[in-house]
């Protein structure tokens, strides 16, 4: 295919071509080198830029609706106006680029790289911008409601006035971010770092800066030391374990909202080497919590929220965590010796040299889970999700992994009997060896160190 004298094809040297209001929709243009080229208004649907150079490339007002430009190089780029409509960003490299105007309505902007980039009126509603680097980003009257912001970098960024209502912005850092005017009506605000923010002006009536459901009266950790919050509405927000060191709160409506650090929980003191033997935390957000050394036997933490704490060489004998949130949580050391856990969510979890022993973890979360040397020996992982798990030297030793998902798991040094006795059923309610029914093993690191296949 020849357009302008160009040929139009996979790896095809384009640099500063001039290919201005051509239709190139559908075109494969994988791992190109269009670098100061001009598409300006160019027809690009459909296409796919998979990989390709574009950087400082000129395409005001093209139509890249539904593009395919994963890990594309974009930095510097005039996208001014462009509809990017659905377009998959994934991993692009967009620093520096000119998005104002842009439509990126439901685009995948997965950990792309946008800092410094002006999206000033830009359209990003209903667009996943999960981890995605915006420092620095001017946003300014952006639209990013119902955007998912999880865990991404705003660090200096420009919102102003921006209409951030509905948005996801579980785990963003927003330190120094100028959000003044911004409306950010029901966003989700949990795990959120507002530190030397202005958010002046700023409308958070039924956001949540905490670390459940607002109506469930939970706890917050969001960071707002030092922030500017001059006439910001904070009507029904959910303040109470947030960070208000130095914040300045003039003028404020704090209108049902709790801005006091808890240190008490159902008359349970939360601290180091606390003994919360057989106390009933049921629903409780415990997150960011220190409870190294706790005695936690036997209690009650069903539905609780503990990512992020500490419970380094704590005591969870006989403890009920089923469907609590552990993730990030670090239980190095710790003892959750025939502790439910079925149905939690473990990842990201340390449980480094962990005692398991016995322990139920059907149906739990623990992708990128750290047990090694951890103790598993007759612990039930049915239907576990395992992917990605570090297991090295751990002891699996009539551990029950029926239909468990081990993939890429690294299993290196692990204690196990895949291999059942002559006679014996898989299905019997007390192996005496590793259970591995059911289990996939793709990908995983098995205790020889061969790759399963």
């Amino acid at each position: 295919m020849e357009v302008n004298g160009y040929k139009i094809e996979q790896h095809a040297d384009l640099s500063r071509a001039k290919l201005e209001y051509t239709d190139l929709e559908g075109a494969d243009l994988t791992g190109a080198n269009l670098q100061g080229a001009n598409l300006t208004r160019a027809n690009l649907r459909g296409i796919n830029l998979r990989g390709a150079n574009l950087r400082g490339a000129h395409m005001r007002g093209a139509n890249l609706e539904g593009a395919n430009l994963y890990v594309a190089g974009l930095a510097d780029a005039h996208l001014t106006d462009a509809d990017l409509m659905g377009a998959n960003l994934t991993r692009a490299n967009l620093r520096g680029a000119n998005l104002q105007g842009a439509n990126l309505e439901c685009a995948n902007l997965t950990r792309a790289n946008l800092r410094g980039a002006n999206l000033q009126g830009a359209n990003l509603q209903g667009a996943n911008l999960t981890r995605t680097k915006l420092r620095g980003a001017n946003l300014q009257g952006a639209k990013i409601h119902v955007a998912d912001l999880a865990d991404a970098h705003l660090t200096d960024t420009v919102d102003a006035d921006s209409n951030l209502a509905g948005a996801n912005l579980a785990g963003a850092n927003l330190t120094q971010t100028y959000l003044r005017g911004a409306n950010l009506q029901g966003a989700n605000l949990t795990r959120k770092n507002l530190s030397l923010a202005h958010l002046a002006d700023t409308i958070l009536v039924d956001a949540n800066p905490t670390g459940a459901n607002p109506a469930d009266a939970n706890p917050a950790d969001a960071n707002l030391t030092e922030t500017y919050l001059s006439h910001i509405n904070l009507d029904s927000s959910e303040l109470s374990y947030a960070d208000l060191g130095a914040l300045d709160l003039s003028a404020p409506s704090l209108k049902g909202t709790n801005r006091f650090r808890v240190v008490e929980i159902n008359g349970y003191k939360i601290e180091p080497g606390a003994d919360l033997s057989e106390s009933n935390l049921e629903g409780a957000n415990l997150s960011y919590t220190n409870l190294e050394g706790a005695n936690l036997e036997d209690a009650n933490l069903t539905d609780s929220n503990l990512s992020h704490s500490n419970l380094k060489g704590s005591n969870l004998e006989g403890a009920d965590l089923s469907y609590a949130n552990l993730s990030y949580a670090n239980l190095e050391d710790a003892n959750p010796k025939d502790a439910d856990l079925s149905y939690t969510d473990l990842s990201h979890v340390n449980l480094y040299g962990a005692n398991l022993k016995g322990s139920n973890l059907e149906g739990a979360n623990l992708t990128n889970a750290d047990l090694t040397d951890s103790i598993l020996e007759g612990a039930s992982l049915e239907g576990a999700n395992l992917t990605d798990a570090d297991l090295s030297y751990a002891n699996l030793q009539r551990t029950n992994l029926d239909g468990a998902d081990m993939s890429y798991a690294n299993l290196y040094g692990a204690y196990l009997t895949d291999e059942p006795p002559p006679g014996s059923n898989l299905t019997d309610a007390n192996p005496t060896f590793t259970n591995l029914s059911g289990a996939n093993l793709t990908g995983a690191t098995m205790p020889d160190g061969t790759i399963h296949n």
